[in-house]
């Protein structure tokens, strides 16, 4: 009986000539079935097979122009919907959600920025500035428990070791060394340390192993107040950038002690980064096109120093062994210094514009004056003039 058929049945016992619907109405019929109907649907696939044959006739024009988005829409009007389409749509819109939140926290030694203060902290502490530092047995080769009241092995917790054992542990061995090589800055490292050179089979409890300097002096470049420590350095530089700061508002130095500061790594001048974010390849310790360019600048700065020092060994022989990513500003600082000197054995004084063409040699392979360096920064090639440049009265 016709009127026992629901509207998609109908629609596929009458032949097409007899039935000019638009596609427009087919779609609406679709959505009026009951969902029991759309059940028993997708349990016969005489319906979507028919649906998928009339689809194709040629009998009307707009029926045969999109068969893919029709098969769309009638997945849609079902119920099965798959719920992974549904998770992965959440999942992109949950990324572009994070993508979409401000990267306020800017590194203080480069120009990385990011969206949360723990990303912020990590990155300063794992790539800038190391204030862990892991040592081997700084204890002593055994330890006191106070819960057996006994000694224990620092290296494997056996109980009451003799001298004997803790030869089979080579501690003695280990104290002869340097406190550099006996100290670490990751965990993992020491771990390594331990299973090569001590033995070890199970890693015993390190945790008092670790000294983490914390009472690092440092001064706010937003604010020029001094922080007598790291973790109020966090929390006051947080509060500057949730106030919209950014190290293009950064003025002077860190102003770490001098044995902080020798520690530091990938680090530019704080007062530079805000100028250097806007170059083409702004400074990064993550980068890897930062990488590459440093590792050709550097390459030309090594070639410059060598021909350098063949006509004037006094000038000294660079290192080649000077990694051209952590002391790419060290090397470029140093090849400005040789040239300063090199110009002064001959009487002449360096201006500011000689160091900037020297600098736009080095790293841009020529002198053209839109090619800014750090040399045109005047902050910094004053401090740099300090440091590597006679005084004129010193001369006279």
């Amino acid at each position: 009986m016709p009127s026992a058929l629901d509207p998609m049945q109908r629609w596929q016992e009458s032949p097409p000539e007899d039935e000019p619907a638009s596609l427009t109405a087919i779609m609406n019929a679709m959505g009026d079935i009951p969902p029991s109907a759309n059940a028993d649907a997708q349990i016969h696939p005489r319906s979507s097979n028919a649906f998928r044959h009339h689809r194709r006739a040629p009998s009307t024009t707009s029926a045969g122009s999109s068969p893919s988005s029709t098969d769309s829409a009638w997945s849609s009007a079902g119920g099965s919907t798959s719920r992974h389409g549904r998770n992965r749509r959440s999942r992109v819109t949950k990324v572009k959600a994070n993508d979409g939140k401000p990267r306020i926290f800017c590194c203080t030694f480069c120009c990385d920025r990011f969206r949360t203060r723990y990303e912020w902290v990590r990155h300063e502490k794992s790539l800038h500035l190391n204030l862990e530092t892991w040592y081997c047995a700084p204890l002593g080769s055994s330890v006191f428990s106070p819960i057996t009241g006994r000694q224990h092995c620092a290296y494997c917790n056996a109980l009451d070791p003799s001298p004997a054992h803790l030869t089979e542990h080579h501690h003695e061995e280990c104290q002869t060394l340097s406190k550099e090589l006996r100290s670490f800055n990751r965990k993992d490292h020491l771990v390594q340390h331990l299973r090569h050179f001590h033995h070890v089979q199970t890693t015993p409890l390190i945790d008092d192993w670790k000294i983490e300097t914390k009472n690092i002096t440092s001064r706010c470049g937003f604010c020029s107040e001094t922080m007598p420590n790291w973790d109020e350095r966090t929390d006051h530089l947080a509060k500057h950038f949730r106030r919209g700061f950014t190290m293009k508002d950064w003025k002077g130095e860190h102003e770490f002690p001098p044995s902080i500061a020798a520690h530091l790594k990938n680090a530019y001048p704080p007062y530079l980064l805000g100028w250097e974010s806007e170059s083409i390849v702004p400074f990064s310790a993550t980068s890897t096109d930062v990488r590459h360019q440093y590792a050709q600048v550097s390459s030309r700065v090594f070639a410059a120093e060598r021909e350098e020092a063949g006509s004037d060994p006094s000038l000294g022989f660079p290192d080649p062994n000077k990694s051209e990513f952590d002391n790419f500003l060290n090397v470029f600082t140093r090849h400005l210094g040789r040239y300063a000197r090199g110009q002064m054995k001959q009487g002449i004084f360096p201006t500011d514009e000689m160091f900037q063409k020297e600098s736009r040699r080095v790293l841009f392979d020529g002198e053209d004056a839109w090619d800014q360096t750090i040399a045109d920064n005047p902050d910094w090639l004053s401090a740099f003039r300090q440091l590597h440049c006679e005084p004129i009265e010193q001369r006279e």
